[in-house]
Formats: structure tokens, sequence, C-alpha cells
């Protein structure tokens, strides 16, 4: 029942009842009996991978599939047409074909990587496993077209608060490339439908709010949830689309209005 919460707009739909059942632990376990939780592990026990190796493998990989969707019969109209299709489509392989969605994983991979490379990303195991998370969402949503707006949003927020924290006696320790941050990028990666079906400039506001909310989110489950990044999104999406559905137009309600014009 969680898609009926979030209305389809999280694409890591299991994070919101996790999420819950984590925060309800979370109150009666520890809060309601003023139990001290247990300290988690230490980010500093991560140890850091060889950047090039993990460029090496994901270019290999991602390289092939591109390869393998042109020898499938993928023409580049084909990939443009999912890339700018205005409907909301939940199923890549079953509305383009098996061509055009491998395709899109290998050019989404390629994308999320050199995004992860271009903001200076500490390349261990957490962060070779995100990218993979994230190409996990290429046939149930998620493309280039409708991340980039996401992507910019957490750059744009870091680099915003990373500029106000210092005028206001802040300590800000929450750069682009932190390791909690990058990690938060993949899991609002779940929020690109918001921007297929309104726009990129609602993808780029729900990315900063999930940007804001993200590191603070732990505090309700205690850490007693894996997804807290999915979790995240959902409460975005319980906060923003309502308004959405409101006081906003869609792509496809702004083009139809258009057209009569």
């Amino acid at each position: 029942n969680s898609p009926k919460v979030h209305k389809g707009f999280d694409l890591y739909s299991a994070a919101l009842p996790i999420g819950m059942t984590a925060f309800f632990l979370n109150a009666t376990l520890f809060k309601t009996m003023g139990i001290a939780l247990p300290a988690g592990a230490d980010g500093a026990q991560l140890q850091v991978a060889s950047q090039s190796m993990v460029n090496i493998f994901c270019l290999i990989l991602f390289g092939a599939c591109i390869v393998f969707a042109f020898a499938l019969g993928c023409k580049p109209k084909d990939y443009w047409r999912l890339l700018t299709d205005p409907a909301l489509v939940t199923n890549f392989s079953s509305t383009y074909g098996n061509a055009t969605f491998l395709m899109n994983v290998g050019i989404f991979g390629l994308f999320i990587l050199g995004y992860y490379n271009l903001i200076g990303a500490t390349f261990n195991g957490v962060t070779f496993g995100i990218i993979f998370c994230m190409v996990c969402t290429c046939n149930s949503g998620s493309h280039p077209g409708n991340v980039w707006p996401i992507m910019l949003g957490y750059v744009v927020a870091s680099l915003v608060f990373g500029w106000l924290s210092p005028l206001v006696g802040g300590t800000f320790t929450l750069s682009v490339n932190a390791q909690a941050i990058c990690v938060g990028l993949c899991y609002a990666n779940g929020l690109s439908p918001i921007a297929d079906k309104y726009g990129w400039k609602y993808g780029f506001l729900a990315a900063i709010m999930h940007y804001l909310l993200v590191t603070s989110v732990p505090t309700l489950h205690g850490g007693f949830c894996l997804y807290n990044g999915g979790f995240t999104a959902a409460l975005i999406c319980l906060i923003l689309v309502p308004e959405l559905e409101r006081f906003t137009r869609t792509k496809e309600e702004r083009k139809a209005l258009k057209a009569a014009k």
C-alpha cells in the first residue's frame, strides 16, 4: 500500500513502510523507556577503493550495455523518445522494448559515474554500491533527463548552505561530496517522477528539500532504517505532492494548454 501514500512519486517505495516501522521501534524500544541508543559504526572505518578501478569497471560494464543495445536494434531516436516522453512511465522495458531499456542502463550508469567523479566523491564500497542502487531504478522511471535536476538541486543546496553556514557561526560539513550527501543523492534519485510529471524545476525543488532533511531523518528512526534516503524521499512526497496537485499543472497539461492557444 506504500504507493498509495506517495502516489508513485518515490521509486524506493519499500523505504516508507520500513522507515515507519523503524520510527515505531525507535520510539517504543528506546524513547518511551528512556534507553540510550547504542552508538553506530564509525564512518572513518570505510576503506577507500581504487578510483581508477571503479571507473574502469563501470566504463566497461556500461559501455558494453550500450554496445549490446545497438546490437539489439536500439536507435538514437528510440532512446530520445524515452527521454522526452511526457507520460509517467513505470516500466521502460515493457513500454519501449528491451533494447531501449538496455541503452538506458548504459547511458544512465555512465551519467551517474560522471556525476560522482565530477563532485570528487570518495570511491569506497558504499559509493560503488550506490551507483548500482541508482541504476536499479532505470527500468522503473529514472533516466538522465529527469535525474539531472535532482543532481543540480543537491549541488546548489550544498553551495548555498556552505556559504551561509559560516555567516551565522555554523560548522558546515555537508558538502556535496560528503559521504552522507553522496548516499542521500542516490535516494533523492527516487524523486525523479516529480521532475518527469511536473518539470525540472519541481525536481530541483524536491532535491533541495531532500538535501535539507536527509541527514536529520535518522533522528526519527534511530538508525533502524538503512533506506534512510528513500524514507526521506517519501516524506518529501507527503509534503510536496499535495501542493503540486493543487497548484501546479503537469507537463502534459501545460503542453495541451499551449497547443490550445
